[in-house]
């Protein structure tokens, strides 16, 4: 998994491999260590309700970012795309846009 964070965002790139992972009910975690013995979790995993509004949704905590994606959103990424899945949370003035993306490149 690759996790770019920007000004613009949170993008979560997974392999086929790790598309698959998820598809069967799987996470994909990954803990990164920082200075002073700090890490921050890093994870994309199967959750979420497309009834309720929430086919993706990014959830932060300190030390925590995890984006949580319905199964039937997971399924479209199986069709090869560019495009992958994108959504957006306001908090405040604030318009946080976050997207999960399969790389196609192998």
């Amino acid at each position: 998994m690759n996790v770019r964070i920007s000004a613009e965002g949170i993008r979560f790139r997974i392999s086929t491999e790790e598309l698959k992972k998820l598809l069967n009910g799987g996470s994909i975690i990954e803990t990164v260590a920082l200075p002073q013995g700090s890490t921050i979790t890093l994870g994309v995993d199967v959750s979420g309700d497309e009834a309720l509004g929430q086919a993706l949704l990014l959830m932060a905590r300190p030390n925590e970012i995890r984006l949580g994606v319905s199964q039937s959103q997971l399924e479209k990424l199986m069709v090869p795309s560019k495009r992958g899945l994108a959504g957006e949370s306001v908090e405040g003035r604030k318009v946080i846009r976050y997207s999960l993306e399969v790389d196609l490149r192998g």
